[in-house]
């Protein structure tokens, strides 16, 4: 089973098949953060499709020149007193209540269907 501990994951702890959560049959709540860059992407020799798009590349600034995590990799300039208020701050920032609603599980088998880095060595 290619979905074992360990092979669903792509190097540094993100696992693919879990970037979105599940949810409940009658939903549950998260605030969805949107944030656009308008950075150049500047790819390097060293870069690949697959986990550098998660992880980024130890000492290369991908997929940006922002700091991993950016912009929640420090405290907020200002005080805000919840994401809605920090989003509204920023012209290229949205926060948005959603509920994710679990219906039951869909299979696709195609090899497409599965990420790089999730498919078996061939």
């Amino acid at each position: 089973d290619r979905h074992v501990l360990g092979e669903g994951h792509c190097g540094c702890g993100w696992p693919q098949h879990l970037l979105v959560p599940r949810g409940m049959p009658q939903g549950m709540q998260f605030v969805l953060f949107i944030f656009i860059t308008d950075e150049n992407f500047i790819p390097t020799a060293n870069w690949r499709l697959g986990r550098s798009t998660y992880c980024g590349i130890p000492n290369v600034n991908l997929p940006d020149r922002r700091p991993m995590g950016y912009p929640f990799h420090h405290p907020a300039p200002g005080n805000f007193p919840n994401v809605y208020d920090f989003a509204n701050s920023l012209p290229n920032a949205l926060a948005v209540d959603v509920s994710i609603r679990f219906t039951g599980y869909q299979t696709d088998d195609t090899e497409s269907s599965i990420p790089t880095c999730m498919q078996p060595s061939r």
